[in-house]
């Protein structure tokens, strides 16, 4: 742990935190692992916030019928199992995983 209190080692801040409460279980060290969780957790909800504030714009344009049926295309594109394509290899034994390849 550094002189100021913080943890030296690098990563995100929630993997620092973590490392920080793992090695002594203190006050302070709870402390800073509760406020790097919360500053982890608004990252989050901005990013999905921004994400979403997209999305709905993309939905109330022109072209936001299409978009609307676009959605639930690739997310059940998405879950495909990729089992179904074990099995499928190319000319040169390679396993395909791309949907477009497979079906060929």
């Amino acid at each position: 742990m550094a002189a100021d209190g913080r943890c030296e080692s690098e990563g995100s801040r929630e993997e620092v935190a973590v490392s920080c409460v793992s090695g002594d279980r203190t006050a302070d060290n709870w402390q800073e692992y509760q406020k790097a969780k919360k500053a982890a957790k608004k990252a989050v909800a901005v990013a999905k916030a921004t994400h979403y504030g997209d999305v709905y714009r993309e939905l109330e344009s022109r072209d936001g019928e299409r978009y609307l049926y676009r959605l639930p295309k690739t997310r059940h594109r998405q879950t495909d199992d990729i089992g179904k394509f074990v099995g499928i290899n190319d000319e040169s034994g390679h396993l395909l995983t791309d949907r477009k390849k497979a079906l060929k």
